[in-house]
């Protein structure tokens, strides 16, 4: 090899070594200035939930979950559907906690008092929706002073303190009532001898200043009781009045019952229903209620909170323990909202260009809709999306008008000046 072609080799491989060098230096660069995005946590009432600053294109791990008195944790939500959290992260965001009622046994009272030979009865006023009354357990702590049969009727056998715990069978759900047990008292009745004094007679045969004796007046020596004065003649006095049986309380009947609450209620709320029975002052108030139609769009505990799960109808009943009943028929609406995006377009000098808007129904992208307005001008042709928009630092407004005939969703906008 001449000596030039050795120097022209030398220069090229120079050339190639650098181009290599610059390349990994830029790549090296650009990692590091890579978008760092912030992902919020709204807890929603429950503990708070630290956010995470996460690098543009990466995930984040799921934190862990946010407590609340009163309630369940249903997940991180973002814009009305659940987040997954293998999803790249883009752009900052907030997740919003959701919650559910803690369902729950409840009984009418924690306590209970009876007397021996007594009979009772355990009175659920709700239990848990994912339960019937078959599934429900009643267990006594001592059963030598009150027995619990298997529907929570009681038995007092003798004086003490025992405590009943109603509890589903796969332990899931719990809560106890106290049980005092004491004996009847009976009141003794006196008789008219233990209420007159005795009287004291002289004994036979004494003798008076006059010198003459005072006959026998009875039995021999010292002290009698009269008869009493009874005209029958029975020593002891009158009999005593025989004590009188308590009458028992009067059952009183349901004898009708309906459903109030609203008729309407959106995909993701919950309405609470309420019961009115007749007459008032019935001995039993216990319902059950159930979904008897549409129950795939929609469930309800034993309280009579109802929870929509998608459009559609559903009809509720509410039974009463003597067989009364009444339905309600509820209509569940969808929920559209309007989402807005900007979209970048880097060319100097220049502003952003688009806007991109997605229409949301039950949280879920849709072009379920007649109309897409901005600005009180119809968009066409009908897209998630407006191509160019006049950029202004203005209030947008963006609405949608569904096949129900009324704008349902609408949203405002201030246009920013840059991305």
């Amino acid at each position: 090899m001449s000596e030039e072609s050795s120097k022209k080799t030398k220069i090229i491989c120079g050339v190639v070594l650098g181009i290599i060098v610059i390349v990994v230096a830029i790549l090296f660069f650009l990692k590091g200035c890579a978008k760092e995005f912030t992902v919020s946590f709204d807890s929603n009432g429950g503990s708070i939930v630290n956010s995470i600053d996460v690098k543009e294109n990466d995930t984040i791990t799921k934190p862990s979950d946010p407590t609340k008195e009163g309630s369940i944790f249903a997940g991180w939500y973002y814009y009305d559907k659940l987040f997954d959290f293998n999803t790249k992260i883009t752009e900052d965001i907030t997740l919003v906690a959701k919650w559910l009622d803690e369902e729950k046994i409840v009984l009418d009272s924690a306590t209970l008092s009876l007397e021996v030979g007594e009979a009772g009865e355990v009175k659920i006023v709700s239990y848990p929706s994912d339960l019937t009354l078959q599934d429900l357990l009643f267990v006594s702590s001592d059963e030598e002073v009150v027995k619990v049969s298997e529907d929570g009727k009681l038995t007092a056998l003798k004086e003490g303190t025992a405590v009943v715990t109603v509890k589903s069978k796969d332990g899931k759900y719990e809560e106890k009532v106290t049980i005092t047990v004491s004996n009847k008292e009976v009141e003794e009745t006196p008789t008219e001898t233990d209420k007159k004094p005795s009287t004291t007679t002289k004994p036979s045969g004494t003798t008076n200043p006059s010198g003459t004796t005072k006959p026998n007046t009875g039995s021999t020596g010292g002290t009698t009781k009269p008869s009493g004065g009874s005209s029958s003649g029975s020593q002891g006095g009158s009999t005593p009045p025989s004590e009188e049986t308590p009458t028992p309380p009067i059952e009183v009947e349901v004898t009708g019952v309906t459903i109030t609450g609203k008729d309407t209620v959106n995909v993701g709320e919950k309405l609470k229903l309420e019961v009115n029975i007749t007459p008032s002052d019935a001995t039993d108030k216990s319902v059950k209620w159930e979904i008897v139609s549409g129950s795939d769009n929609a469930t309800i505990d034993q309280s009579g909170n109802v929870t929509a799960k998608k459009a559609g109808k559903i009809t509720v009943k509410v039974t009463t323990s003597n067989g009364k009943s009444a339905t309600k028929e509820i209509t569940i609406k969808s929920v559209y909202k309007v989402v807005m995006t900007p979209e970048c377009i880097e060319i100097p000098g220049m502003v952003p260009q688009r806007y991109i808007f997605k229409v949301y129904k039950d949280g879920t992208s849709t072009t379920d809709y007649i109309k897409f307005m901005y600005n009180g001008i119809e968009a066409t042709p009908k897209s998630y999306s407006i191509a160019t928009l006049e950029i202004k630092t203005t209030i947008t407004t963006v609405t949608i008008e569904t096949n129900t005939g009324n704008f349902d969703a609408s949203v405002q906008y201030e246009i920013p000046k840059n991305c």
